[in-house]
């Protein structure tokens, strides 16, 4: 069995655990993988994380890396760090 891990930014995953519009269950049924949810720990920084859990090492590669793209994308349209837009919101923050 060949398992694999990743965590993904709370800000980037939504409640229906979609990652821009690909969904963790779509992920898994294309690549014939179980993924699954893990209770986020010190290893993720506290972020919600999934094993990935396969008989076949390419499955889990290619849904690693699925995941992986998708979180990329999302770290570029939303940054986990969160700029200011405005500097009114530097304001409100503080």
């Amino acid at each position: 069995m060949f398992a694999a891990r990743i965590a993904i930014h709370k800000d980037h995953l939504s409640d229906s655990y979609n990652l821009n519009g690909t969904s963790i269950k779509y992920v898994a049924k294309q690549t014939q993988t179980c993924i699954y949810e893990q209770e986020p720990t010190q290893w993720s920084k506290w972020n919600p994380w999934f094993m990935i859990m396969s008989p076949h090492q390419p499955s889990v590669i290619k849904a690693l890396n699925m995941i992986r793209k998708a979180s990329n994308y999302m770290e570029w349209v939303v940054p986990s760090w969160h700029p200011p837009l405005y500097s009114w919101d530097e304001k409100r923050i503080r």
